[in-house]
């Protein structure tokens, strides 16, 4: 009997992946757990190369990372710096920095934010699955671009390695 009831009160991860208008939708919401460990896993090491470098930027999770507004701001910055005055940014205040992130990314990407920066700023731990959730669709828009300025890391290798034979060459060359 308990077991019947717990299943009744235990929402499906379909209806939380799938609520409407909540700008979420995605055919691929039913995860394994080792496999949804190895996405978030992957999601935070893209968003740690992507805000690398930013000042009053260190994103260690999913979570807490991300609640300055910060964080938001710095992976806007990174592909659309025309969008946001980073430096302009007061890290202490968390309320506007996230409004601003979440009203850019609405209206020039089309990401629905996942609350208010008010919200954002006043939760004690922002919800992992809605960062996830939220964090995951600037990933799929961006994870194929080169940020203008920068380099990923792949061209940077690229051309260490490019480098390193040419210097090779030449002191062949030499000999």
């Amino acid at each position: 009997m308990s077991n019947l009831i717990l299943r009744a009160a235990r929402p499906k991860l379909g209806d939380v992946c799938g609520r409407a208008g909540a700008g979420f939708l995605s055919p691929h919401c039913l995860f394994s757990f080792p496999e949804s460990i190895a996405r978030s896993s992957k999601l935070l090491n893209w968003c740690q190369r992507q805000t690398e470098g930013y000042k009053n930027v260190s994103v260690k999770d999913l979570t807490m990372s991300w609640k300055s507004g910060l964080a938001l701001c710095a992976l806007i910055h990174r592909y659309r710096p025309d969008l946001i005055d980073f430096d302009s940014l007061d890290e202490r205040d968390q309320e506007r920095n996230n409004q601003l992130a979440f009203d850019v990314a609405e209206k020039e990407f089309g990401i629905c934010p996942c609350m208010t920066g008010k919200e954002m700023s006043s939760v004690v731990e922002p919800d992992k699955l809605s960062m996830v959730m939220y964090l995951s669709q600037f990933y799929e828009m961006f994870k194929d671009t080169v940020p203008p300025g920068g380099k990923t890391l792949s061209v940077r290798l690229s051309k260490v390695v490019s480098t390193r034979f040419q210097a090779a060459d030449r002191f062949i060359i030499s000999m």
